[in-house]
């Protein structure tokens, strides 16, 4: 067995088990994926897994932040470990570029209740962003979640106005970016407003694209401001 084979299996081996229990050893991944523990351990520890004294301690959404940046199949990793891990998968992508991430915003906007998985904020850009954890992309269904995030986003920047307990912003004026994030790669990287893109592109948009988009005129942002008063709800 190669090396690669056998370091994808010890990965989907590993996400399966820290999706199942809160502590797991390099010797029940062993067990679990037919892999040495030696190499297991090594293998972990290489893209950037914390071990001690033969336990995991890095928690499922980081292992899988982590095999995505080492150039691993997170789609795969990602179908096994849940919907809900994708999208801690995606906040914390966003952590690491920098952005205060806010999960599971439910609010009501004139008589209409809401849900937004994620709302990133970097200085005063604001991503509101949409998972979809598809096994199969159509692009009909992307372009609809699309313009339904753009929706969404709209609502949410003026509840925020108005204020929203569970979102801690700085007093300022920001622009909001509606953001549908999938495991797969769209040909369709805008629509309605809204960026398409997939997990292995998002650390590039949070840090650089999104300016560009910006600058360029090629997004129509969604404005909002933060005052005093809003803080004080």
């Amino acid at each position: 067995m190669g090396s690669v084979l056998r370091a994808e299996i010890v990965l989907t081996s590993t996400v399966r088990l820290l999706s199942q229990q809160k502590t797991v050893s390099v010797s029940n991944i062993a067990q679990a994926s037919g892999v040495d523990q030696l190499f297991v351990e090594d293998f972990l520890k290489s893209i950037g897994v914390l071990v001690e004294q033969g336990i995991v301690k890095t928690p499922l959404n980081s292992l899988l932040l982590r095999a995505w940046l080492a150039g691993y199949d997170v789609v795969t990793l990602a179908l096994n470990s849940g919907w809900s891990t994708f999208e801690e998968v995606v906040a914390q992508a966003l952590r690491e570029a920098g952005f205060n991430a806010y999960r599971a915003l439910r609010f009501k906007h004139q008589g209409k209740r809401y849900e937004v998985d994620i709302l990133a904020v970097k200085s005063r850009l604001a991503l509101c962003v949409d998972c979809k954890r598809w096994e199969r992309l159509r692009e009909s269904m992307l372009l609809k979640a699309a313009e339904a995030q753009r929706h969404r986003c709209e609502a949410l920047a003026r509840v925020i106005e108005r204020g929203l307990p569970q979102v801690d912003i700085p007093v300022g004026d920001y622009e909001m970016i509606p953001v549908v994030v999938s495991l797969y790669r769209s040909s369709i990287p805008l629509y309605f407003g809204a960026l398409i893109i997939d997990l292995r592109s998002l650390s590039q948009i949070a840090s650089e694209d999104v300016i560009v988009f910006l600058r360029t005129g090629e997004i129509q942002p969604i404005r909002f401001q933060v005052s005093p008063r809003t803080r004080l709800f």
